[in-house]
């Protein structure tokens, strides 16, 4: 394993994700790091089948952490002794049922990435987003999200 020689730790939270996934790629290649990935359930080997099959040999340098982003206590677990967090996913449906069914959980679990680094060893997050932010599941499969939404 490559990672003796790694000596910062990062974790990539919604590492299953398409940004994720490339993020895992781009860190595990440049050596530079542990890369730690965060998903629902890393022992699912349904929901991790692609990644693996995606990262190759460097799926052997990753590793799964189950992180429930809903709850702030396996936040802390997952943040704890991480010197970077690169933010991908958010709590996720698409129940059309208002913004406090849709929006308030992802403030909340950025609060929570936000409230277990506080204080810890980590240096600097990252969040990022997708369009799927914006995307009005509303509307049927054939609607294109674009900047106009925006």
């Amino acid at each position: 394993l490559h990672q003796m020689d790694r000596t910062s730790k990062l974790l990539i939270t919604g590492v299953s994700s398409f940004l994720g996934s490339w993020i895992a790629k781009w860190a595990l290649e440049t050596k530079k790091y542990q890369v730690f990935g965060s998903v629902r359930d890393d022992k699912d080997e349904k929901k991790t089948k692609i990644l693996k099959e995606g990262l190759g040999k460097l799926f052997d340098d990753l590793t799964l952490v189950s992180i429930n982003l809903e709850d702030k206590a396996s936040i802390k677990k997952g943040v704890e002794g991480m010197d970077y967090v690169i933010a991908c996913a958010s709590p996720f449906s698409t129940d059309d049922k208002g913004e406090d069914f849709f929006v308030q959980p992802a403030i909340d679990a950025a609060l929570g990435v936000l409230e277990a680094a506080k204080g810890s060893t980590v240096k600097r997050i990252v969040f990022t987003c997708s369009c799927s932010n914006i995307q009005d599941f509303s509307k049927d499969k054939e609607y294109t999200c674009d900047e106009t939404q925006f």
